[in-house]
């Protein structure tokens, strides 16, 4: 199995070409992408998220170019999303 499966899967399904046309905000992806899960795969996609933050911003970038079609202005702000959406996803933290 592909490393980082749960993640990148995901990533394609909620955050494709079209994603702002069938939600308004990363707030209504995030409550979608959590409740289409069950607890013990939120848990798996949580981590695979902190597993991939312990590589390289350019691992990151890439991994996330290739699995989505939305773009940040920054790069760098691809880390600081995925921690966000780490946290969301294990209870710890509101929505953007």
């Amino acid at each position: 199995m592909s490393q980082f499966a749960t993640l990148k899967q995901a990533l394609s399904n909620w955050y494709h070409q079209d994603a702002f046309v069938n939600f308004s905000s990363h707030n209504e992806i995030w409550c979608d992408l959590r409740d289409s899960y069950a607890p013990d795969s939120r848990k798996r996609l949580a981590a695979e998220i902190r597993k991939l933050l312990e590589r390289s911003d350019s691992e990151i970038v890439a991994l996330w170019n290739a699995s989505t079609d939305y773009r940040f202005a920054q790069n760098v702000q691809i880390r600081h999303f995925l921690a966000e959406l780490a946290a969301y996803l294990e209870g710890g933290a509101e929505r953007l």
